[in-house]
């Protein structure tokens, strides 16, 4: 049985793409795992890294647009 122990990433690693120490870098781990149990990413710590980030940057941006929207 695969868990998140067994990942090539840890919380740290998310942590360095500057997601805060709490709940929310639980959250990214079980989506990592998910993905790699599903077969949507390999367990390499580059892939599953770079997924991230890119998903994280998509979420500022909505952030950032819904800020801008209020403004108005």
């Amino acid at each position: 049985c695969f868990s998140i122990k067994d990942l090539a990433i840890n919380g740290k690693d998310i942590m360095e793409l500057g997601v805060k120490e709490g709940p929310e870098v639980g959250k990214w781990l079980q989506y990592a795992l998910n993905e790699v149990i599903n077969d949507r990413l390999e367990n390499e710590k580059e892939d599953i890294l770079m997924d991230i980030d890119a998903k994280l940057c998509a979420e500022r941006e909505e952030g950032s647009n819904a800020e801008i929207m209020s403004d108005m």
